[in-house]
């Protein structure tokens, strides 16, 4: 389970945003596990607010070396999107992907990074690109 607060930056305007998601290891075999995961994302700019619910599942390799711990991970997904303004309201659901790596370093603090993409035509940028920190409590990678 992870939380998160993010900061977007488009065309020169800054937004905050939250939002959790969960996973569940479904699947292990040798360094591979497939993993069902869902989230939710809070976003509200200009009097809109968008709620947005990824759900998919996840391919997850492992990598041990003596400094790291790496995880490669891609999941394609169910894109479900509900915007709110002014007292009305759109959902809208599609397709995405988002592929990244994660290093978690002995005593469980690392770096993730991850690219996100949306199947969409009606997108100027469907790409977003994420980096962050993490520390994984009462776990070590050695």
């Amino acid at each position: 389970m992870v939380a998160g607060v993010s900061r977007a930056s488009v065309r020169g305007e800054s937004d905050i945003s939250l939002g959790g998601a969960v996973g569940v290891d479904m699947v292990r075999s040798g360094s591979t596990t497939v993993s069902a995961q869902g989230g939710i994302a809070w976003r509200s700019s200009d009097g809109v607010t968008g709620l947005r619910f990824p759900i998919g599942v996840a391919l997850k390799g492992s990598i041990a070396t003596s400094s790291a711990a790496i995880t490669p991970w891609i999941m394609p997904r169910l894109n479900v999107v509900r915007y709110s303004a002014s007292g009305e309201s759109a959902s809208q659901t599609d397709l995405g992907a988002s592929g990244g790596l994660t290093f978690t370093f002995p005593g469980g603090f690392g770096i993730h990074t991850a690219l996100d993409m949306l199947l969409l035509d009606n997108v100027d940028n469907p790409l977003t690109f994420g980096l962050g920190l993490h520390y994984l409590l009462g776990r070590s990678t050695k």
